[in-house]
């Protein structure tokens, strides 16, 4: 019964992963950055590659998935709001999505398996932009004709994994290969008021996929430190694309490339009786001349790092329940890799949180508070504040457990 009720919880999660967020910034093709895979992380501030036990798996590090003794599965839910203001209006926009699913099974010592699905990004926009347009002629009886256009979008990428992860000495190692697929779809209408101009418009979709591998590296320095190291290695998407003209009819097809970075970050953990800290520094690399469906700039390589603090819990049987929960803070700062009004793009962010275990230790349940600050009105002529809320449960199984050696 139980193995039922969490295979029909992961085919929801799954379905609701690929939803939509709307952000101020989508129509420049960027959607709302992934710092958000399991609540742990998120309420850290987005660091945790230094972090494996028994109780969490570092989505983000495959090095860490060996540490289970049992089957274990997590899934969350972020709900945000973003309030997204410009020179002349501002909006509020609401959403809500399921980032990371992952079901991790132990084998025999220290190797194990694991399946995850990611959504990397998604965005979703629509605006209007009203016109005149004054032809140029040599006569004086020049007319003037007013105009609407409309813009709308969506669409996102998302990854579908399987790892396996051993333990060597000290060292946790692992690898993924991963799937990428999505698709973005793109619509512009132009419509005259004047009936001597005919309505005109154009559709675009974009269905990209391709492969990918990531290596994690997980050691434990001493008991009370541990570093980790992941590389994703860079990933060349194939994307059809198909263009409609207003009627309908496709107008062609052709195959486009689009490359995904080179990734190398750093994690390091320590802790002092009981707290804990982390932190993750890595860095992209995009190859020369990449570019998106919608720009026209090189990309840049970007810079990003979080900082977070846990309070560790008390695990004896006789210690209060509320001892055993754990309290995080955390900090990030991302460098967006593109240019917004000819300057940089970043968002600072800040998040609080606590895991909470069941008294009958069936599993845990997790939450994250988080606030985010992306663009600046001065240099990207918007800004876009983002309040969120993500809720997380993890838990085990005895469907397959480690002997003990």
């Amino acid at each position: 019964m139980t193995g039922r009720i969490l295979i029909a919880i992961l085919a929801i999660a799954i379905g609701f992963s690929t939803a939509d967020a709307t952000t101020i910034f989508g129509a420049g093709g960027i959607g709302y950055t992934p710092h958000y895979t399991t609540v742990r992380s998120t309420a850290l501030g987005g660091a945790g590659l230094a972090l494996a036990d028994s109780l969490y798996i570092p989505m983000e590090n495959p090095g860490g998935w060996y540490s289970n003794g049992m089957a274990r599965y997590s899934v969350g839910a972020v709900f945000r709001r973003a309030t997204a203001s410009d020179d002349n209006t501002s909006d509020t926009m609401d959403d809500f999505v399921i980032p990371t699913v992952y079901l991790v099974v132990p084998f025999y010592r220290t190797f194990s398996v694991g399946l995850s699905y990611c959504a990397l990004f998604d965005h979703e926009y629509l605006f209007f932009q009203d016109g005149t347009w004054t032809p140029e002629t040599p006569l004086d009886t020049t007319e003037s004709y007013d105009y609407s256009e409309r813009f709308q979008g969506k669409g996102g990428l998302s990854r579908a994994s399987l790892t396996v992860s051993t333990r060597l000495w000290n060292i946790g190692i692992g690898l993924s290969g991963d799937m990428m697929f999505g698709t973005v779809e793109d619509l512009w209408k132009l419509q005259f008021e004047s009936s001597n101009f005919e309505e005109s418009g154009r559709f675009s979709r974009y269905e990209m996929f391709g492969v990918s591998a990531r290596l994690g590296l997980l050691a434990d320095l001493s008991p009370q430190t541990s570093v980790g190291v992941t590389v994703q290695l860079p990933t060349q998407l194939e994307a059809t694309n198909i263009i409609k003209i207003e009627g309908g009819d496709s107008l062609g097809a052709r195959n486009l490339r689009y490359d995904l970075p080179l990734s190398i970050q750093v994690g390091a953990a320590h802790s002092i009786h009981r707290i804990r800290g982390v932190m993750d520094v890595g860095m992209e690399f995009w190859e020369e001349g990449t570019r998106d469906f919608y720009a026209y700039e090189q990309y840049n390589n970007t810079l990003n790092a979080a900082f977070g603090v846990e309070r560790l819990p008390l695990r004896s049987a006789l210690d209060p329940w509320y001892e055993k929960w754990i309290f995080r803070a955390g900090f990030h700062y991302y460098q967006n890799y593109r240019d917004i009004s000819g300057e940089p793009m970043s968002t600072m962010g800040f998040a609080a949180g606590a895991g909470i275990p069941l008294r009958t230790g069936a599993g845990i349940l997790d939450f994250a508070f988080f606030v985010d600050l992306r663009g600046s009105e001065s240099a990207n002529g918007a800004t876009e504040t983002v309040f969120g809320m993500q809720l997380g449960w993890g838990s085990a199984q005895r469907w397959f457990y480690r002997r003990p050696r």
